[in-house]
């Protein structure tokens, strides 16, 4: 059979981690991936994240060097370790700084390298240069939503609301997208849930919640406005209204999901905090409940593919498919972990080139068997 690409073991290795947990074989694929290509970017960009966020510092160390040995201009393998040094107990600020400024020199126009330094320039307590450089980014990419996200939820925390609500506002018409709606579509649905956190922080629940549906129906499939969405009722009393939200949330997502397990887990919480540890029990086991008739069904659809004499999904398409996904983690202890870092370019995308490459031979190769 034909080779697996690096890029395919990368993508591949990426589901296994994010979505499955399993990091002794997204390892295994990471090396895999290296052993058919030792110098790729994606491979060892996304290595080196896997076992940063594990706290293995020293191999995570390792990998983004061994990265930037080859591609040295690489402003997000440059960004993901200036994170990593910050994160890290014997971490230089130093080392992070330098790591950022060459990033933004690296790439002027990446706005997301910005929106990283500024929170961490936030954490270390100048708040006026952290906004100075999400104004920046703002400026760099008007159509970058964490950025300005980020800044919004920086004058919330630390300015003045009406600023902050300049600053929603701006983002959202300069993110808006076409056939978006009034709410200005998936690209928006940050903006809406930080700036609605920023009314129930101001006790306009009424515009908290215009602001929150507003997320939804951006996006419903917005997680954190749902959790922050029902805090905000269980914290006024209207219990009900907070577990309707999370009732029809549970409907939108699929079994199994690392979102869905994350409502499930946030109402049952809500539940325990409340007082009430039979509905926290009934929460609890319904979970558990779908998890393991979700599992169990994925089993039987695994045994009978496996008795079928073809896959109906070959399992390079299905990782090259699902590679588009955007990834996005949380960032920033002084801001709450309110605001969401875009690490959809780390992602182990295939990068355009190789997927044309990859096109036109399979159309080579469909041709020689037609004649």
């Amino acid at each position: 059979g034909k080779d697996v690409s690096a890029h395919v073991y990368t993508a591949w290795a990426s589901l296994e981690y994010q979505h499955a947990g399993d990091t002794r074989r997204a390892r295994e694929l990471f090396k895999l991936a290296l052993e058919q290509d030792p110098r790729c970017s994606a491979a060892l960009l996304q290595y080196a994240v896997m076992e940063s966020n594990l706290e293995n510092w020293e191999e995570a160390t390792k990998l983004f060097q061994r990265a930037l040995r080859h591609d040295k201009r690489n402003s997000r393998i440059l960004q993901a370790y200036a994170i990593t040094e910050t994160k890290r107990p014997d971490g230089s600020s130093r080392v992070a700084i330098d790591l950022f400024e060459r990033a933004t020199k690296a790439n002027p126009r990446d706005a997301g390298v910005l929106q990283a330094y500024a929170l961490f320039v936030a954490d270390l307590g100048d708040i006026d240069a952290a906004r100075d450089l999400l104004r920046a980014g703002t400026e760099r990419n008007k159509r970058h939503a964490p950025v300005w996200q980020a800044w919004g939820v920086l004058e919330t925390r630390y300015g003045n609301p009406d600023d902050a609500r300049n600053v929603f506002q701006q983002g959202i018409w300069e993110c808006a997208q076409w056939g978006g709606g009034q709410s200005g579509g998936y690209k928006c649905a940050r903006l809406w849930q930080a700036w609605g956190v920023l009314e129930a922080r101001q006790e306009d629940f009424a515009a908290a919640r215009r602001c929150f549906g507003r997320a939804l129906d951006a996006d419903n499939f917005n997680v954190a406005t749902i959790t922050a969405w029902t805090k905000m009722e269980e914290e006024l009393g209207n219990l009900r209204d907070a577990r309707s939200i999370f009732e029809r949330a549970l409907k939108q997502f699929s079994p199994c999901s690392a979102e869905k397990l994350s409502i499930w887990r946030a109402y049952e919480l809500m539940e325990q905090r409340i007082g009430d540890g039979d509905l926290a029990q009934q929460v609890y086991q319904r979970s558990m409940r779908e998890t393991m008739t979700a599992r169990d069904e994925k089993e039987i659809d695994l045994v009978e593919e496996q008795g079928s004499p073809a896959r109906t999904k070959p399992i390079e398409k299905e990782v090259l498919g699902r590679s588009k996904e955007v990834e996005v983690v949380t960032w920033g202890d002084s801001l709450g972990g309110e605001v969401w870092l875009n690490g959809g370019s780390i992602e182990a995308k295939v990068p355009p080139s190789i997927m044309k490459k990859k096109n036109n031979n399979n159309s080579s190769n469909n041709n020689s068997n037609n004649n």
